[in-house]
């Protein structure tokens, strides 16, 4: 009787122990799940930032950028969310280390190769991360991995089913809370061309870039999110077709001090800035920035907002 004691009191804690080393090991697979998801998510509340990133390396065109974009947050979220379910364990547990070692090995080359120090955009625009914590970051969730190697505390029915109406249902969300500029109907640009006009007259505009070729004249207010963008954007495109003839011409209003910045931040060069009060400004576009004005000989051919800005319309310019 006393042997047979021992032995349930053995057996007892020896499953005790193995309950608890299980556990602990699904404890660092879901934080690796849990982190996935939270950058999907921030990158989603700031995918145009996101999308900017992605072109940005000049890899793509924008179009395919924003796809790209799109993808990497549905995988992040797809594997996180396998991860915590304990979803096809094997397939997402070499998928999630399969990417976290692809990310490292990008992030390098972006740090060291590229010298790129800026915000690696891993949790977004909103928590500024540049590539080397980053990738330390990743090493650690790779340690994480590796020991949750075994963790099957539980299993879900139908892992199959379940995980492909997960994707789908994220995939879809992902598409319909942030569909990509090519895939909307594009929102009017803002003008008053009546203003536009009264401006050139009074010279707060100068009249001689109505009779000097072909000129882009943009609107933005220092602060504004999207007129930041833009002038990124544009700055790509620039570098994208360097034998391009683009004249820019950049059209402020704001906190004259941060014109500067803004310039500097953006990578956009210009061949003429002007600096116009708000009243001005706001009658102009309307009320609605950023605006871009594509003028040939003075007329203008174009009037583009944000969503609005595509490569050919630039490139046709020249005749490209």
């Amino acid at each position: 009787m006393f042997d047979i004691q021992i032995d349930a009191v053995f057996y007892y804690s020896t499953s005790m122990d193995t309950t608890g080393k299980y556990c602990a090991q699904y404890v660092c697979k879901a934080a690796v799940g849990a982190v996935f998801c939270i950058s999907g998510i921030l990158k989603m509340l700031s995918m145009e930032a996101f999308e900017i990133y992605i072109y940005g390396f000049q890899f793509f065109g924008f179009n395919f950028s924003c796809l790209l974009a799109r993808f990497i947050i549905c995988v992040e979220l797809i594997l996180g969310l396998c991860l915590i379910l304990n979803l096809l364990k094997t397939c997402s547990y070499a998928s999630s280390l399969l990417l976290l070692v692809s990310l490292s090995f990008f992030l390098t080359y972006v740090y060291f190769a590229r010298g790129n120090h800026d915000n690696c955009h891993c949790f977004g625009d909103l928590v500024k991360m540049n590539p080397l914590p980053s990738i330390l970051k990743n090493i650690l969730f790779i340690i994480l991995l590796l020991v949750s190697r075994n963790a099957t505390p539980f299993r879900v029915k139908y892992e199959k089913v379940s995980t492909a109406f997960l994707s789908v249902v994220l995939l879809a969300a992902v598409f319909t809370l942030s569909p990509p500029d090519f895939m909307i109907r594009k929102s009017d640009a803002g003008l008053n061309e009546a203003a536009l006009q009264e401006a050139f007259a009074d010279k707060k505009l100068d009249p001689a870039i109505l009779n000097s070729g072909n000129r882009i004249l943009c609107f933005y207010g220092l602060g504004c999110q999207y007129c930041e963008l833009t002038a990124r954007k544009l700055a790509i495109i620039r570098k994208r077709h360097p034998d391009a003839k683009l004249n820019f011409i950049g059209i402020f209003w704001g906190e004259q001090d941060t014109r500067r910045q803004f310039i500097e931040e953006t990578e956009l060069h210009y061949l003429e800035t002007f600096f116009i009060d708000p009243v001005t400004f706001l009658t102009i576009t309307n009320g609605k920035m950023p605006l871009v004005l594509v003028m040939k000989d003075g007329k203008i051919t174009e009037r583009l907002n944000y969503t609005g800005i595509r490569e050919d319309v630039f490139l046709d310019m020249t005749g490209r």
